[in-house]
């Protein structure tokens, strides 16, 4: 799993 910050104070998350 992976954490991505976009940059706008938000996270999403990849599951892979």
């Amino acid at each position: 799993m992976v954490q991505i910050d976009n940059g706008l104070g938000k996270c999403f998350m990849i599951m892979g």
